[in-house]
């Protein structure tokens, strides 16, 4: 007492400001803190719940990963349902709001444009299309998966502190919500639309000429051909919004990718085959994928869940492992449409005018604080033969109207179906029959049995078309271009036991030599799997590999891209003190992109700074079309960056502002670009060359919906809530590069903060048949998206590192026991 008298007495002011106000703030931070923990759910004890048949056990090991042992297969997917409604609730609620185009009842107005486009896509009707569609057993599976969810939303003491920002309580979860986010999965991973609409672009800006010199890939299958004059109508801002859709789910399939490979158990220390899987997507707080293990009286599974859908994706059961990456697959086509002049809802096919079909929608907007109520947005949402008129969401400055047709359009029933025969598939022959009837996302599937088989298949349903080849629009006026067919499932690229004793795929060309059909004109390059090949063959020529040898090519940083390019940069010569030092970094690099190497860091801001060069030089003919130019130069495709430095003289490498003749040579492209590129990396890093390792500047950021800046993805709507980025939003430096194995691509579409990371391995997983106790994942955040829980994060420094998780082996450390009524 007499202390505080004293305090009170020489410091007046400070001790009454101290007690008055910092005391107060900082219990009221801690009884906020402690009512938030409410929502961290009970992962110990007993509960009882309604609706299950016999007891369910729930047990978490260190890293929070469910494994569910139930006496039934119904409450295996009920409890999956629960642990997937106490871990990621928020995503799922996200998720099933931009699928059925939602987003603005909570986020206000600036999702308005997404809604109106999911609406018009009509993925929630189409979910509703596959409800009806699925059998019995799948229904009730799925129910059961509802009523988990809807289970732990409704007796939970506390829900997420998301809900509690935005003011509301959500509704139950359906069936339909899960079929809409397969949906959602399906449209974004086909990914082709976005190619169609560059192309056109480049089309209607530079002409055949200009795309094929822009479109390398483009013009190696078509020659000079381009879209004709009749579909050259542009579209401003539909390109933008599929990615804005696209990249709101950390499913923009224009980037995303995936590696898997199966090597024989002739080459494996087991004896047996080991499988190793890490499916790319944009990164996230949280993650994309959740880890659950499920015991019933039938199944018995384990591996990467997607939360919402009541299966595992990626994983393994008693008798089979499999992985996946994205095919890939051109299963989107835009056909331009012939309108009546005076009725719009009129469009021509074969010479004859047909009405649109039509429905009305409604999107109702949360308005800002303190604001003006909004009044809800009706629009009619069209389709014609082909499929939905996607112009309509839109600015429509042109008046052209595009209908799409995607392999999803029907209901995703058989995919649903597909997913769950797998976790059940015992061998080869049902492995094959689970996929008969999958419809989307194209995938590329590898496979392992205990009994030392191997395999691969590519399932999906990809449209044998009567014209065209699906990379550019079609004349939506002819019904020739409606699809009538599909590739026949017994026809579809797939390998058993090859002689070479592995397969391996990472969106490249999967198709045999001599294959009959076209599955797409955009594979990925190479690289990646050529250099998964390449080290799988020394393993085979050593004998005996591991699991460590799997988990050293998962860690792969090598780019042969890089290799490739980097000898015909060093061409240059220079005169110049920090040039020659650049230059001396590169020339004893070998394309490695460890996190302290210092060349990567050079060579990714030159290679850079060298395209956007190159382009302005070889654009400034085309002075009228600002944004198509704007597309490449802030894409920097890989193929186009390569013919510049094969081809320099093909390209005008004259710059715009320059008065010397020396500017007329692709060399002092060279030697400019470099000095920008170091002058861009001294003004972010330092001018000390020796801090420019690449793990200083290149970052893997994990943005959260929607709480993180927009700054590090422009398609994070801009709301009041982006200052709470420094809770939610996660970040971590990084190693690897666009084409290295441990993929980790810059994105330079970022102005301001240019060598982000925002693609990543969101799970890898190594499954050993001869010894499942050797199996092994990692998340690329944690299992939670509650940001008060430690498993929001806990596995990112693991993620970068290249530390595993025992699957199977990891103690468990806590368990919940859910019992039924009346017990």
């Amino acid at each position: 007492m007499k202390i505080t008298t004293r305090l009170f007495e020489r410091f007046p002011i400070s001790t009454r400001f101290i007690c008055g106000v910092i005391i107060p703030f900082l219990l009221l931070l801690l009884f906020g803190y402690l009512y938030l923990c409410r929502s961290l759910p009970p992962q110990e004890g007993k509960i009882v719940v309604p609706g299950i048949q016999k007891d369910i056990i729930i047990e978490r090991d260190p890293y929070a990963t469910a494994y569910i042992r139930a006496e039934t297969d119904i409450d295996a997917f009920f409890a999956l349902g629960y642990v997937h409604a106490q871990d990621r609730l928020w995503q799922m609620e996200i998720n099933r709001r931009l699928a059925s185009g939602r987003l603005s009842e909570i986020l206000g107005e600036k999702t308005l444009a997404v809604d109106k486009y999911a609406r018009i896509l009509g993925l929630h009707k189409n979910a509703e299309k596959a409800w009806h569609q699925l059998g019995a057993r799948e229904k009730a599976i799925l129910q059961a998966y509802v009523d988990g969810v809807n289970q732990w939303m409704t007796t939970a003491p506390l829900l997420p502190s998301e809900f509690l920002t935005f003011h509301y309580q959500p509704e139950p979860w359906t069936a339909i919500d899960s079929l809409s986010w397969m949906q959602l999965m399906a449209w974004n991973l086909g990914r082709n639309v976005n190619d169609e609409l560059l192309r056109q672009k480049l089309a209607n800006a530079f002409g055949a000429e200009g795309l094929s010199q822009f479109d390398p890939v483009f013009a190696a299958s078509h020659g000079s051909s381009s879209p004709t004059s009749d579909q050259r109508a542009l579209l401003p801002n539909l390109a933008e919004l599929q990615q804005q859709f696209a990249s709101l789910a950390h499913l923009d399939g224009q980037q995303i990718g995936s590696n898997n490979w199966v090597l024989s158990g002739k080459y494996t220390k087991s004896g047996k085959p080991l499988l190793a899987n890490d499916p790319h997507f944009q990164t996230s707080s949280p993650t994309l994928m959740y880890v659950a293990s499920l015991r019933g009286d039938h199944l018995n599974v384990t591996g990467a869940t997607f939360p919402g859908l009541p299966f595992v994706a990626i994983g393994r059961n008693q008798h089979i492992a499999w992985g996946a990456t994205n095919m890939g697959a051109d299963v989107q086509d835009l056909s331009l449409l012939k309108t009546h002049p005076v009725e719009n809802d009129l469009y021509e096919i074969d010479g004859a005018y047909q009405k649109m079909e039509k429905h009305q929608e409604t999107i109702y907007i949360r308005h800002a604080p303190f604001k003006q109520p909004i009044p809800p947005v009706t629009f009619y949402a069209r389709s014609t033969v082909f499929g939905p008129v996607i112009s309509d969401a839109g600015s429509n400055s042109a008046n052209a109207s595009y209908s799409v047709q995607w392999a999803g359009q029907e209901g995703l029933a058989g995919s649903f179906s597909s997913l769950l025969a797998l976790n059940y598939a015992n061998n080869w022959d049902q492995f094959l029959q689970a996929f008969e009837h999958y419809e989307a996302p194209a995938q590329n599937y590898v496979y392992a049995d205990e009994n030392g088989n191997i395999g691969q298949l590519s399932p999906g349903k990809i449209p044998l078309r009567q014209a065209g080849d699906g990379s550019v629009p079609t004349a939506g006026w002819l019904s020739k271009y409606k699809w009538q067919a599909f590739i026949p499932f017994d026809e579809l690229p797939k390998e058993y036991n090859p002689v070479r004793g592995y397969i391996a795929t990472a969106n490249n060309d999967v198709t045999p030599i001599g294959y009959r059909y076209n599955i797409t004109r955009d594979w990925e390059p190479p690289y990646r799997v050529n250099r998964i090949a390449s080290m799988l063959d020394a393993l085979i020529a050593r004998g005996s590999a591991s699991v460590d040898d799997m988990k050293k090519i998962q860690g792969d940083t090598l780019d042969l891209y890089t290799q490739k390019t980097l000898p015909l940069l060093l061409k240059l010569t220079s005169e110049d003190e920090k040039q020659q030092q650049a230059l001396t970094y590169l020339r004893n690099w070998n394309g490695d992109y460890r996190a302290d190497s210092i060349a990567a860091t050079i060579y990714q801001s030159w290679i850079a700074n060298f395209y956007r060069m190159m382009l302005e030089s070889s654009l400034k003919n085309y002075p009228s079309n600002p944004a198509a130019a704007s597309l490449l130069t802030t894409n920097l495709k890989p193929a186009l960056l390569l013919k510049m430095l094969e081809q320099p003289e093909t390209f005008d490498c004259h710059q715009p502002d320059a008065t010397d003749s020396a500017a007329d040579s692709c060399h002092h492209v060279l030697s400019t670009s470099l000095d920008y590129a170091l002058a861009d990396l001294s003004t972010l890093i330092g001018s000390t060359m020796q801090e420019w390792k690449w793990g200083n500047i290149h970052t893997a950021h994990y943005p959260h919906i929607p709480f993180s800046q927009p700054k590090y993805s422009k398609f994070i709507p801009p709301t009041i809530h982006n200052p709470l980025s420094f809770i939610y939003h996660r970040k971590i430096d990084s190693s690897g590069s666009p084409f290295s194995i441990n993929v980790a691509p810059p994105d330079f579409n970022n102005k301001e903060t240019p060598f982000i990371q925002l693609i990543s391995a969101a799970y890898r997983q190594i499954n050993d048949m001869g010894d499942k106790e050797q199996d092994v994942f990692i998340l690329s955040t944690g299992q939670s998206g509650n940001v008060l829980s430690q498993h929001y994060d806990d596995q990112m420094e693991m993620h970068r590192d290249m530390k595993y998780i025992p699957i199977f082996a990891e103690k468990r450390v806590k368990q919940l026991t859910l019992t039924p009524e009346g017990k």
